[in-house]
């Protein structure tokens, strides 16, 4: 992120559009490009808008977005979810999502979440498929798995099908 940041400096780039960042990720590049004059916004990021960080912040219902998720998967599994959820705090927005997610699912009578593992993105492809599959070998009644962002799930669907886990929802 940030040698994209320093290359839009470079090229006098007018506005920096960060998807799904916190801006503490970027902090020293971002205070350069808004040195720069460069208007840096930020979309599903939960970030809050400050003279060196992010200039605005997209107004997304972050936590409504977990907690449609998770009544998505309640309603798909007949109010009967046993979720393991990945979660990561390296990002504002997927706390957002996963704490309302989490909240959601503890309120369903008849929902349970079974496991809830910490994850980065750099285990993605690594550690995550590998983990998934050894949480449904020791739970068979895990029926959702909610990751904080896509590239951690998409790598476990592979995990998913070899395993013949039908009903297992992914979310």
């Amino acid at each position: 992120y940030s040698r994209a940041i320093a290359q839009a400096i470079d090229q006098d780039y007018d506005v920096i559009i960060l998807g799904s960042i916190t801006d503490a990720i970027v902090a020293e590049p971002l205070k350069a490009a808004r040195e720069a004059g460069i208007i840096v916004g930020s979309v599903d990021g939960g970030n809050t808008p400050s003279e060196t960080g992010v200039s605005f912040e997209a107004d997304q219902p972050v936590e409504q977005q977990g907690v449609d998720m998770a009544n998505y998967m309640i309603w798909k599994t007949d109010g009967e979810a046993v979720v393991n959820l990945l979660m990561d705090d390296s990002y504002y927005v997927v706390q957002g999502w996963m704490g309302a997610a989490l909240e959601t699912f503890e309120n369903c009578a008849g929902c349970t979440v079974a496991k809830i593992d910490n994850m980065v993105a750099s285990d993605a492809e690594t550690r995550i498929p590998s983990l998934v599959s050894a949480n449904l070998r020791q739970d068979p009644d895990i029926n959702v798995v909610i990751g904080g962002y896509d590239h951690a799930l998409m790598a476990t669907v592979p995990t998913l099908e070899s395993s013949l886990r039908e009903g297992v929802r992914i979310g």
